[in-house]
């Protein structure tokens, strides 16, 4: 085996999720992150060959896109910024400039950054640039369409993912769902959302991602039958964003859910409606106000939630407020609230999404 190879593999095996993982202990496969990185890094500083070339796109696309799922921390994030920097410099040759590799992870660096226009300029060059490369063109495409999502353009968003569903050949599901929330968050055509929701699960084909699959169709026949589709959809939109780590709230984006949960309807599900306190409790936190934060998360966490699928609302507002009281140094109730989201909740909806985020909580500084 090639030392990339060899990378590779110990870098694949120590990403796969814990339920997956002990299967794989069992067969005698062991991945060791530090050791695939090290060996990738050293294949990338090598040559120019396409060995060096592989090594160091895969260790952009470690640092930029698969690391800041599972990391909250914000120095940890740019350093990882910076190492896409130096790769991007020094290890890809002039060859690669002005091309849809430079301007796809110039995006994500941006991204990063918090700058989300600047970031939306980058991909969509890319996404001209790969013209002629269907599935990086898609790629493109998606982080347009979170882009469009995280600065609250949702009629934008949608007009994206709807072009995803209709050309991807994978995850069409997952695409429809999010057109079809962005679509009624905007409060264009309810009725065209109400279509795309009412159709998807019979349309959705379980594939490897089963979790998303699952998740998507069952959220998908709940929102079809709400009498409240425009204000449930701005609800779901906003937990997909918290969900992938997208949110990140201004001061007017903040304000605005306040005032967007004070005029929720009175017959909301146990799940929306814990998850309407959360994101209060999240925008009094950006708005300085920790006293109403912590009251928002306490009533969030006391709703009980009658489908097990839900907890996923319920480990995110403990992991909230675990981070909250880490915050205001009250170490015991951080360190409390942290072990119930890792121990006390099993067989939820994303459990293997936020696996890594729930057990890799910032309260350790």
């Amino acid at each position: 085996m090639s030392l990339f190879g060899y990378g590779l593999f110990h870098l694949i095996l120590s990403l796969i999720p814990p339920t997956v993982l002990r299967v794989v202990n069992l067969l005698g496969f062991h991945g060791n992150r530090f050791l695939g990185l090290s060996s990738l890094g050293t294949v990338s500083r090598s040559s120019t060959n396409y060995r060096s070339i592989l090594a160091s796109i895969t260790l952009l696309w470690y640092h930029l896109s698969l690391r800041p799922t599972f990391i909250s921390n914000t120095h940890l994030l740019l350093s990882g910024v910076k190492q896409g920097q130096m790769i991007v410099e020094q290890r890809l040759g002039p060859q690669f400039q002005d091309t849809w590799l430079t301007s796809y992870f110039a995006g994500t660096m941006t991204k990063l950054q918090g700058n989300i226009e600047g970031a939306l300029e980058h991909f969509q060059a890319a996404a001209v640039q790969a013209a002629h490369l269907r599935e990086i063109k898609l790629m493109a495409y998606y982080e347009i369409g979170w882009c469009q999502l995280t600065i609250w353009n949702w009629s934008q968003a949608s007009e994206i993912f709807l072009d995803m569903m209709a050309e991807a050949r994978w995850s069409k599901g997952f695409y429809g769902y999010l057109a079809a929330i962005s679509m009624g968050a905007s409060g264009g055509s309810v009725a065209g959302c109400r279509a795309i929701l009412t159709e998807l699960p019979s349309r959705i084909k379980k594939t490897i991602n089963i979790e998303l699959d699952t998740f998507c169709s069952r959220k998908s026949e709940l929102l079809a039958s709400s009498s409240h589709l425009e204000y449930e959809c701005k609800l779901a939109t906003l937990e997909m964003l918290y969900v992938w780590k997208c949110l990140t709230l201004t001061q007017t984006q903040a304000e605005e859910i306040v005032q967007i949960v004070d005029n929720r309807p009175t017959d909301l599900s146990p799940s929306s409606l814990a998850f309407s306190y959360m994101l209060v409790g999240l925008s009094w936190r950006t708005l300085g106000n920790h006293f109403k934060a912590e009251q928002a998360l306490k009533i969030a966490d006391t709703i009980t939630l009658p489908d097990q699928r839900d907890n996923y609302i319920t480990v995110c507002v403990l992991s909230e407020m675990a981070e909250l009281y880490h915050h205001l140094g009250q170490t015991e109730k951080s360190v409390a609230m942290a072990e119930r989201a890792q121990n006390s909740y099993k067989g939820y909806h994303l459990e293997n999404r936020l696996y890594n985020r729930v057990n890799n909580l910032d309260i350790t500084s």
